[in-house]
């Protein structure tokens, strides 16, 4: 096997470009640019084409398996790009971009400080107006774990959305 290997006139340029390909496409699978999936598709076939040095009619590469090798990643990698693009169009679900605005019950309240009930979740609150327990307040703003609150317009001890 690995003798006969030994025998075929093998053009080591050609075969770099085709590890530095599929390295490309490995990378752009984890890391979605789009760029380096299109520059790995090009490597890929440009190394496939230099693979073989051409010395008689039977060591040529056959462009029937690289043309379709080649389409086939390309066509992934374009794939994977429009998923991609198409992900940036969606609102944020973590941060505190999604926890602004949101509706929250008051739990306990000491002072300026308290807890408050979000998405399930306790949180350590602070608000510059008074609130009581059981009030339904809005959150302004997200710093280090705390959250700012102020009163809702409105409908306090309402239910929470």
């Amino acid at each position: 096997g690995l003798y006969a290997l030994n025998l075929l006139p093998i053009n080591y340029a050609g075969l770099a470009l085709m590890l530095l390909g599929i390295a490309f496409l490995v990378i752009e699978a984890f890391n979605p640019t789009v760029v380096l999936g299109l520059g790995g598709v090009a490597a890929f076939l440009l190394g496939a084409a230099m693979l073989l040095k051409v010395e008689g009619p039977g060591f040529a590469m056959s462009w029937a398996v690289i043309g379709p090798a080649a389409a086939l990643t390309l066509g992934l990698a374009l794939l994977t790009g429009t998923y991609v693009w198409a992900a940036r169009k969606n609102p944020p679900r973590v941060g505190g971009e999604v926890m602004r605005g949101l509706p929250v019950k008051v739990l306990d309240w000491q002072g300026g400080e308290g807890h408050v009930l979000a998405q399930g979740e306790r949180w350590r609150a602070r608000a510059d107006e008074p609130v009581a327990p059981g009030d339904s307040v809005e959150v302004t703003d997200v710093s280090d774990l705390v959250l700012t609150v102020r009163r809702r317009d409105g409908n306090n001890n309402g239910a929470i959305r």
